[in-house]
């Protein structure tokens, strides 16, 4: 992907980003935290530790992370299992 592609992807990605900020205010039942991706797994899934602990946790942009990448997660109070990654750090 050239330069100015890329460019384009992050600017679009970081919109998205600051779009979802402001409607997670509306939801205090979710909120947002970092996590670490320690595996991506087969079933296009990722090991990602948050609160020193692994889950197990979709992802939901067209980013592919490696290991060791910080990625951001959505998550609701009630469970941890259940977050998803939204994004990277």
């Amino acid at each position: 992907m050239g330069d100015i592609n890329k460019e384009a992807v992050d600017s679009i990605l970081k919109a998205v980003e600051i779009i979802i900020d402001k409607k997670l205010q509306d939801y205090p039942f979710l909120i947002k935290q970092q996590g670490r991706v320690m595996k991506k797994n087969n079933d296009s899934t990722y090991q990602v530790r948050l609160q020193a602990s692994d889950f197990n946790l979709t992802n939901i942009t067209p980013i592919e992370f490696n290991v060791g990448d910080a990625v951001t997660v959505l998550t609701t109070i009630n469970s941890v299992a259940d977050s998803t990654i939204i994004g990277r750090v």
